[in-house]
């Protein structure tokens, strides 16, 4: 996976984590940001907190990694 990093005419930064094969997208950040830094710095937030995130169903259940 790869994030891309995006400026949008408004001079706004946000981010797109795409797939490296298909360039399928699976996920895009929840906000956009003037600086830059400040969307190189949530890539970074969402790589450190990413392996410990855990996954829930739409009711709040954790879901079971093992099933």
């Amino acid at each position: 996976m790869n994030f891309v990093l995006l400026n949008a005419p408004n001079a706004q930064w946000s981010w797109e984590l795409r797939s490296r094969e298909s360039n399928a997208l699976y996920a895009r950040s929840s906000e956009s940001f003037p600086q830059r830094a400040d969307a190189l710095a949530d890539i970074e937030r969402v790589q450190r907190d990413a392996p410990v995130a855990h996954a829930y169903d739409e009711a709040g259940s954790l879901l079971d990694p093992n099933r």
